[in-house]
C-alpha cells in the first residue's frame, strides 16, 4: 500500500459496535490495570500493604 493510503483507508472504516470483542477488550483492560498495580506495589511496597490493611480494617 502506497505511503499515506493507510489513513484512507482507516478513514472508509465506519464504527460497528457489533464487531467489538468486547470480552477480549475487558481483558485486556483488566490485564493493564493488574500489570499498573504490580508496579505501584513494586514501587511503593509500604504504602500499598497499608492501604490493604486500612481496606481490610473497614471490613472488606
Amino acid at each position: 500500500m502506497p505511503a499515506g493510503m493507510e489513513h484512507d483507508a482507516v478513514e472508509n472504516v465506519r464504527f460497528n459496535p457489533s464487531v467489538l470483542d468486547v470480552v477480549r477488550i475487558e481483558r485486556r483492560v483488566e490485564n493493564l490495570l493488574a500489570k499498573r498495580v504490580g508496579k505501584l506495589v513494586d514501587e511503593f511496597p509500604e504504602r500499598a500493604l497499608r492501604v490493604v490493611r486500612d481496606w481490610m480494617d473497614e471490613g472488606h
